[in-house]
């Protein structure tokens, strides 16, 4: 149990984790993308830039959203008993490969050293790519504790 479960602070009928996991989600979905946007249509230069930075906009969104989805039901598991820290491995296997991947990535990004458009651009795939590594992880401890619900 985290600290802050065990303070007793509830925002409704979820556990608190479970709560900001998926509000935290939900509010970087409509704020990353929006900042993203709006830092694409100032300073594209063509219609195609502009096209792929949006899309790619939308796609970080949509995972955000996904993430939260994911993470607010493998908190409620954690919390009923189902998804004990031995069977959560490859979620937090996931956490490790998807900063490596935001490491690794990141500097490749910094050493091209493209414009405005093709850092936000860049950096919208790259968060699209650890958010969906983070929600394969989520969806492995989720089937587990499915799998281990029917099974036991």
């Amino acid at each position: 149990m985290t600290p802050l479960a065990r303070s007793g602070l509830r925002l409704g009928q979820d556990p608190p984790d479970a709560w900001l996991s998926f509000w935290g989600c939900i509010t970087g979905a409509v704020a990353v993308p929006g900042f993203a946007v709006v830092a694409v249509r100032q300073h594209a230069t063509s219609g195609y830039e502009l096209f792929l930075g949006v899309s790619a906009a939308v796609v970080a969104g949509v995972l955000l959203v996904l993430l939260g989805a994911l993470g607010r039901q493998v908190h409620l598991a954690a919390a009923g008993g189902e998804a004990p820290w031995r069977s959560r491995r490859r979620e937090l296997l996931s956490h490790v490969l998807g900063l490596a991947v935001l490491v690794f990535s990141g500097r490749a990004l910094l050493a091209t050293s493209p414009g405005v458009v093709g850092m936000v651009t860049g950096g919208l795939l790259i968060l699209s790519t650890y958010t969906a590594v983070l929600c394969l992880g989520c969806w492995s401890t989720l089937s587990r504790s499915q799998r281990a619900g029917v099974d036991g």
